[in-house]
């Protein structure tokens, strides 16, 4: 008769729904968590974070086509349509809204606090820190 005790079920399920561990110094881990280890608050929360980025990246979409029929109206009459350059284009906080991720899957706030700002705002640096997380979660073959 086989056997499959709590530890193995835990062990299972930790290689089947795996966390993405950052180390920091002082022999300190990060643990972004799999989306379905959170809590029901806790998925909730991300749900939402993950809602407003699809609006705002919605919202973005559309400046970017009102920028882009600005610029061709005055490629075609320069004297009549308006300078593009006169919009008012809001600025995208890309790294906030990832950092706003990271913060709801961490296990710990502060220690992914610590490592926000050791990227430093650098886009390029969270949005490799997503890719990878993303990589680790995505979910298997059944």
């Amino acid at each position: 008769m086989a056997t499959f005790t709590l530890d193995d079920i835990r062990d299972a399920a930790d290689k089947q729904f795996a966390s993405l561990d950052i180390p920091l110094s002082g022999d300190r881990i990060l643990r972004l968590r799999n989306p379905l280890r959170l809590t029901s608050e806790e998925r909730a929360e991300l749900t939402a974070v993950q809602t407003a980025g699809s609006k705002e990246r919605e919202r973005i979409k559309a400046l970017a086509a009102e920028y882009r029929t600005a610029v061709e109206a005055h490629e075609a009459d320069p004297e009549n349509a308006p300078d593009p350059g006169t919009l008012n284009l809001p600025e995208v906080d890309q790294f906030g809204q990832l950092a706003k991720i990271l913060t709801v899957v961490a296990n710990d706030r502060t220690l992914c606090q610590e490592l926000l700002n050791q990227l430093g705002g650098d886009v390029t640096l969270i949005a490799t820190v997503v890719q990878q997380y993303n990589k680790v979660v995505e979910p298997g073959e059944a």
